[in-house]
């Protein structure tokens, strides 16, 4: 089979942290800033877990720098927003 230039690497489903090796450093920040939202409960997790893969997927790809970081922080900033949302939606039925 032939492979799509700038598609994802094989990655090692045994290893847990493959999807992080070979990032740069800001890059892995922006990776796990979602995480954050394991506060939120089940539904800040899912959430959480959600954008990192987002985050991981947009890192691989080939992308200029710039344009990965931009993504990656939407990512992140949709992710808080999103959580912020259903939070209150939840918050109003429940009062």
């Amino acid at each position: 089979m032939q492979r799509l230039k700038g598609a994802e690497p094989d990655l090692d489903k045994s290893d847990p942290w493959a999807r992080f090796r070979g990032l740069t450093w800001w890059q892995w920040v922006l990776s796990v800033l979602p995480l954050g939202l394991f506060v939120g409960g089940a539904i800040g997790a899912g959430i959480g877990f959600l954008s990192v893969a987002l985050n991981t997927s947009i890192a691989r790809k080939r992308f200029p720098a710039p344009l990965k970081a931009l993504a990656m922080t939407g990512v992140v900033l949709a992710a808080y927003l999103v959580w912020l949302i259903v939070a209150g939606i939840f918050n109003a039925a429940v009062n």
